[in-house]
């Protein structure tokens, strides 16, 4: 018999046959076993079986060679042994009765169809199924077709796992495979594991059998249970059982665990609530779109969100019910950042109750700390006060911020405020409409990098009207994924309204966008009432200072405000980036330090210069006259500023 040679495609059967072909070797390389749809084993002379696979590698398809001891299986080179082979198993298979149960179906490889007893009796079936192609996907394409299996493959290794895969994939359906044995683990643990999975598919496993295969009484009577021991005298009386503190409060926990806030930390004095939570990315992926450049940056609005499920945890574990939350002095004092999602970093949220006096704590009021420990030190990143939203404002009006409000923290419902009705009834021609891919982009060249979680804005409107600074747009919170927990509004659906008010600083003109981040809030209140549904968001700014940007924003459906920001203060994340043109300050008044000069009293350092002199009075002290000398300095200063 010639030399041979086999090697496996990552490939179909019309992909093998045309590199096959393309190399002209038709008549020396053949498919021998189809193991899956996407592999296949080809086999022939051992030169051009090696060209064929070097072919594929250099196409980028799997390809490999397995040794076989110099045979070229269900190829020709079978055809020269297969008359001897015959005349061997003819006797064998005559002399042999049938022992098959009549419920049991063959399907054949070399046919991919089920195997009668007379093929399966006939020495000329076994000659073709060495000299031919095996069919193995076609003939378990056929077995599964329109049932269910629990396929088991018998043999000395899992070698059909892969190619069973393949074929539950092309089938749309989930098969259920199970190897008999593993190269590399011992057979004994491999049988085991076969039978207690059959056991758990419902199947009638051995399992007496199989444990008895290890068991010391395997060769004589197993063992019975005994059944003649006296009671154990029970004691029933009072249970002596005494749990800790920390373990129970561990095991009876209100709440879930939440994505951001974590869980409660057990064991404290129940003065401060404090929060824990080992965050991944990998359990948060929408924070992937939250960026500054390239650097991943824990949103502010998060910050919100953890304090809001944190204090609706406090408020409700006492059986109060909450309609809202105000959080009120807001400052975000350092920002969390993330390398690695596989490193988790490790947050606390701490609330604390406000003292009404030094003997009564607020029962609703709390000041708030988000940090995070990393490297035996501490950061802090936000803190501010959280209070219940029962302060008199009607969350079911929407509310604006208007100089002319008649209330005093400055919120005036929209009725009451007739600039701001005029605006809402503006004509078209007084807004300007951009997509919200050009904003989004804009953003991102500044270095606001909002990933498609974040960009919930459209139909950004610009209202040009007496210089206002205002935006209105539409929110879709349907499209970010929410976080674990009952939190009424998701972050992103927060971080949409700085977003608006950072847009509106820019007055409708991309050109004038400057990359700001929030860096403290005077007040959000938030309903809890779940914001799922798309809604109105309208933002307003004025600039504060040379830098910073002051903005009021709101998100609302229909008439019931939902958001309310007052007070959202941005400034530019690289200060450098934020080059306003705005006047140099020009004082009418500046005070000049002069060298200390000896003056006589009620002389001719006042009279000379114009000052004193006009009505006669005595400004000096009457020692040398040095504050009649710094008030002359500071007059003469403003007449030439003037």
């Amino acid at each position: 018999m010639p030399p041979g040679a086999m090697g496996v495609l990552g490939c179909d059967e019309k992909t093998a046959f045309s590199m096959i072909k393309e190399l002209g070797y038709a008549d020396q390389v053949e498919v021998a076993c189809f193991n899956s749809p996407v592999n296949l084993t080809i086999s022939g002379d051992p030169a051009q079986v090696d060209a064929v696979l070097r072919h594929a590698q250099a196409k980028q398809i799997f390809a490999r060679g397995f040794n076989t001891g110099g045979k070229a299986y269900h190829s020709k080179h079978m055809a020269l042994i297969g008359e001897r082979y015959e005349q061997l198993i003819a006797p064998v298979l005559q002399s042999r009765s049938s022992t098959c149960a009549s419920s049991t179906t063959m399907t054949s490889s070399l046919f991919a169809r089920n195997l009668t007893r007379s093929d399966a009796r006939d020495p000329k079936y076994w000659r073709q199924n060495l000299e031919k192609p095996v069919l193995f996907s076609q003939a378990m394409t056929s077995a599964l077709a329109g049932r269910e299996y629990h396929v088991v493959e018998i043999g000395p290794h899992s070698s059909f796992k892969i190619a069973m895969e393949d074929i539950s994939t092309s089938l749309s359906c989930a098969v259920q495979y199970s190897p008999t044995m593993i190269r590399g683990i011992a057979p004994i643990m491999t049988i085991m594991q076969l039978t207690g999975i059959m056991f758990l598919n419902g199947f009638d496993a051995p399992i007496k059998k199989i444990n008895g295969i290890l068991s010391p009484f395997a060769s004589g009577d197993l063992p019975v249970v005994v059944t003649t021991i006296p009671p154990y005298p029970w004691k029933r009386g009072p249970l002596l059982w005494s749990e800790g503190r920390i373990s129970s409060e561990y095991r009876q926990r209100a709440h879930l665990r939440h994505d951001l806030l974590g869980t409660a930390v057990v064991g404290g004095s129940k003065n401060v609530y404090t929060w824990r939570n080992m965050l991944k990315l990998q359990d948060v992926p929408w924070l992937h779109d939250h960026k500054l450049r390239d650097i991943l940056v824990f949103p502010a609005s998060a910050y919100i969100a953890m304090i809001i499920e944190g204090f609706r945890q406090v408020i409700t574990s006492r059986n109060i019910e909450l309609t809202s939350v105000l959080l009120r002095e807001i400052k975000f004092l350092a920002m969390l950042t993330f390398d690695d999602d596989d490193i988790a970093t490790e947050l606390f949220t701490e609330l604390c109750p406000m003292q009404n006096s030094l003997v009564h704590p607020s029962e609703d009021k709390f000041c708030f700390t988000i940090s995070s420990f990393a490297s035996t030190k501490a950061t802090i990143h936000c803190r501010g006060m959280v209070e219940m939203g029962t302060d008199g404002r009607d969350m079911s009006k929407s509310l604006c911020r208007c100089q002319r409000g008649d209330r005093e923290d400055g919120w005036a419902t929209r009725s009451a405020c007739d600039s701001c009705a005029f605006r809402l009834r503006s004509p078209v021609d007084m807004r300007t409409t951009m997509p919200k891919a050009t904003w989004y982009d804009t953003m991102r060249k500044e270095g606001l990098n909002f990933g498609p979680a974040f960009q919930l804005l459209d139909d950004i409107e610009h209202v040009h009207e007496n210089n206002v600074r205002e935006v209105f747009s539409t929110c879709h919170p349907a499209s970010c994924s929410p976080a674990t927990g009952s939190s009424p509004v998701h972050p992103t659906v927060i971080d949409s309204l700085f977003q608006a008010s950072i847009i509106s600083t820019t007055s409708g003109r991309r050109n004038e966008m400057k990359g700001k981040i929030p860096v403290s809030i005077d007040r959000v209140k938030v309903t809890m009432k779940s914001a799922n549904a798309t809604s109105t968001v309208r933002a307003r700014s004025t600039f504060g200072s040379q830098y910073t940007a002051i903005c009021d924003a709101e998100m609302f459906d229909g008439d019931k405000a939902l958001v309310l920001v007052n007070g959202l203060q941005i400034a530019p994340w690289l200060k450098h980036d934020f080059n306003h043109d705005v006047a140099p300050r020009e004082p009418f008044l500046e005070k000049i330090w002069i060298p200390e000069r000896e003056l006589e009293p009620q002389k001719n350092g006042l009279a000379t210069n114009g000052v004193n002199g006009v009505n006669g009075t005595d400004d000096t002290d009457g020692v040398h006259g040095r504050p009649s000398g710094l008030i002359v300095r500071c007059f003469s200063t403003l007449i030439r500023s003037r």
